[in-house]
């Protein structure tokens, strides 16, 4: 464990006290650990809070958006493109049932036009030629 992991270590022990001496739960297993880099190869190291480990992941799912230790996005753009699929589905089953285009379209805004558009600026690149 490297000087900087000591002290995430050390700020994982502190917020684990705090939260103990107010009446806050953690729940360890729904935490995990998890290296944004752009290394190809990396170091894992283990952590704990209240002497029991911390899983290890290549991505997270951080408010529905799906984080890879690389930061491309590609499994959130993925699940997003999943997600939508269905709701396209069903948007073409509503209009051969003959419902009202004002329908169809709250319906798009509602299923397709939110899942589209939350998060949106994480996916494109800041590095655009000017």
């Amino acid at each position: 464990m490297g000087i900087n992991d000591n002290h995430l270590q050390r700020a994982l022990d502190y917020t684990s006290q705090y939260c103990t001496d107010n009446c806050l739960l953690l729940n360890v297993n729904k935490t995990l650990s998890i290296n944004f880099t752009l290394q190809k190869t990396l170091t894992i190291d283990t952590y704990e809070i209240n002497h029991s480990e911390i899983l290890y992941a290549t991505n997270v799912r951080l408010l529905g958006v799906i984080f890879d230790e690389h930061l491309k996005f590609h499994s959130h753009v993925d699940h997003i493109i999943d997600k939508t699929k269905h709701a396209l589905h069903g948007l073409i089953k509503l209009r051969k049932a003959g419902v009202r285009s004002h329908s169809l379209v709250l319906f798009y805004k509602a299923r397709i036009l939110s899942v589209l558009s939350y998060a949106a600026p994480l996916l494109v690149p800041t590095h655009l030629p000017k």
